[in-house]
């Protein structure tokens, strides 16, 4: 993808989703791989085609991330939206639900084997140091590094740009207790 070749429908997401092709809207590793390459689009605040489902097994709280194909919201979008405007949450129906969690494609994570630190009641984070993707336990690296390969990891390290990034993990009341 170039800067060029990107659609940029502006407005309320209810409007402007129904103008899009859902199977264009790339995923976050996908936009990462991009912004290797073409440095413009760096700053630039994409949408992606990543869902996050978080459940209560067992007294842990998981965390599911989907590709596109099981991604409630997009499967969803309009009941997603005005749920969401109603209730500041997003409760997907049970079928969605199922089918998001036992998907090959969706990835697993205990939100505990993260070890995140607490900023607040509403933001947690972990740092990634992307020169040392070593010292990310087993967990932190399934979640951040699961689609980079050795070519984008060594370009990255030489960049600043890409060594400064952190991700933020929010945490959020589970979507079913």
């Amino acid at each position: 993808m170039t800067i060029d070749g990107l659609v940029n429908e502006q407005g309320p997401l209810a409007e402007t989703f129904a103008k899009l092709d859902p199977s264009s809207i790339q995923h976050s590793d996908e936009i990462c791989a991009d912004r290797i390459s073409d440095k413009d689009l760096r700053n630039k605040w994409f949408w992606t085609a990543d869902g996050a489902v978080y459940t209560v097994e067992n007294d842990e709280v998981i965390l599911y991330l989907t590709r596109r194909e099981e991604n409630p919201v997009i499967n969803n979008i309009k009941e997603a939206i005005d749920q969401l405007i109603q209730t500041q949450n997003y409760v997907p129906k049970q079928e969605d639900l199922e089918a998001a969690i036992n998907s090959k494609n969706t990835l697993r994570i205990k939100l505990s084997d993260l070890d995140i630190i607490k900023d607040n009641d509403e933001h947690s984070h972990f740092e990634i140091n992307t020169s040392e993707y070593n010292k990310l336990n087993e967990t932190q690296r399934a979640l951040c590094l699961e689609k980079v390969t050795e070519g984008d990891a060594q370009e990255s390290k030489s960049d600043p740009l890409l060594t400064s990034y952190h991700l933020r993990i929010i945490q959020q009341k589970p979507l079913i207790e």
